[in-house]
């Protein structure tokens, strides 16, 4: 599964994907198999569960077209 969605992100972004893990508790902590899968545009802000946590419109549909092919490869 990590595999796939690693190709995905390289594959999307024509650059090499940078596994990261963190201690945080996220929403894979209620599921047997699975894993959080969160693109992080390079040079961006990351404001995730900061003040004023956004996305902008171009990452959005970026991050789109990552979890439809996520999606796509994952079920097949």
């Amino acid at each position: 599964m990590v595999q796939k969605l690693a190709h995905v992100y390289e594959e999307q972004m024509q650059q090499p994907a940078q596994l990261l893990t963190t201690g945080g508790a996220t929403y894979a902590r209620a599921i047997d198999v699975g894993v959080a899968f969160e693109p992080i545009f390079p040079g961006k802000l990351k404001s995730a569960h900061q003040q004023d946590e956004h996305v902008e419109i171009d990452d959005l549909i970026r991050a789109i077209a990552l979890y439809t092919q996520a999606i796509y490869e994952l079920a097949n």
